[in-house]
């Protein structure tokens, strides 16, 4: 039986992360694009289900939420046809559109029995305590009815960044983006590219109700630097407040061009320095390792990994 993952994007900050994945090609990956602009051409334009004044002269997020119940039929009808087996929403939390409508959106989908990943991007400090409490608010709600959650926090983001690079504005938000689309990426990767192990089903039967972190290194040149990538990691991971105890379990996703290109030695190192890092045993949390072949890294090596925590807490990347 064939599977796909919709990814439906809601709201104006969704837009430009959905137009990036569309020009990665990938197969197996359907989208669906809800947005209150018209200028936008969504697939579910919210300001047609508006009677009454100009939305706009109206910005409060109650408008967003009960447009998006208007437009449930027509959402439901529009995800019944793409046939997924799973749904990844993604939405940026703050504003209004994807604020209010993306956890609509997530109780649609659990009313359709479908298998449900939130993806989400907070406000930066710098836009006000106001947007981040609705922010926050909302993303609580949306709890409620997603499978497994991810939040991306925009200050984290940039203060990862190398202090010898200084983004512009539209660079900022391209970062965010990216993130945005390297985590479905991977997602993807472990589901549909991966040559052994793990398979969409088994990700579903794994993650249900909790939330995720995601860390990955650069490529690298030979085992020792993937060593030190995945020990810098260590840095990270207690930076995003996330306690050993509350892991469930933990995906490592090695990426290289061949099978040829990975050697046994280099698996038992690579898991050796996570559980040197992470102070546990991958055995103990009863997963194991993945493997994609992906061409872009050359002669190269990169690991990605996905943590899963007991409980849908706040996660960062």
């Amino acid at each position: 039986m064939d599977h796909n993952i919709l990814v439906i994007g809601v709201g104006g900050g969704a837009d430009q992360t959905l137009k990036r994945l569309k020009q990665t090609n990938i197969q197996n990956i359907d989208y669906l694009t809800i947005n209150s602009y018209s200028a936008a051409f969504p697939d579910i334009n919210l300001g047609m289900f508006y009677s009454g004044h100009f939305i706009y002269e109206w910005p409060h997020i109650e408008t967003w939420i009960e447009l998006t119940i208007r437009a449930e039929n027509d959402i439901r009808e529009m995800i019944l046809k793409k046939s997924p087996s799973c749904v990844i929403i993604v939405a940026g939390f703050g504003g209004f559109t994807g604020t209010g409508s993306a956890p609509v959106v997530a109780h649609i989908v659990k009313s359709l029995n479908l298998f449900s990943v939130g993806i989400i991007t907070t406000p930066f400090r710098w836009e006000g305590k106001e947007r981040k409490k609705r922010a926050l608010s909302n993303i609580s709600h949306m709890k409620k009815y997603i499978d497994s959650f991810f939040i991306i926090d925009s200050d984290s983001v940039l203060e990862n960044i190398p202090d010898s690079y200084a983004p512009n504005f539209v660079d900022m938000f391209n970062l965010l983006d990216k993130r945005l689309c390297d985590i479905v990426k991977e997602f993807f990767s472990i589901s549909f590219n991966n040559v052994i192990h793990w398979t969409l089903e088994s990700l579903i039967y794994h993650i249900p109700k909790r939330s995720f972190a995601f860390y990955e290194t650069e490529t690298a040149s030979n085992i020792q630097e993937v060593e030190n990538s995945i020990n810098n990691i260590k840095y990270e991971f207690v930076k995003n407040g996330i306690n050993h105890e509350s892991i469930k379990f933990m995906i490592t996703n090695i990426h290289v061009s061949s099978l040829s290109a990975i050697k046994m030695n280099h698996i038992q190192k690579i898991t050796s320095a996570i559980n040197d890092s992470f102070h546990m045993s991958m055995h103990d949390l009863g997963i194991g390792i993945g493997i994609t072949i992906d061409d872009k890294v050359g002669d190269k090596i990169r690991i990605a990994i996905l943590i899963f925590t007991i409980a849908l807490n706040l996660s960062s990347g």
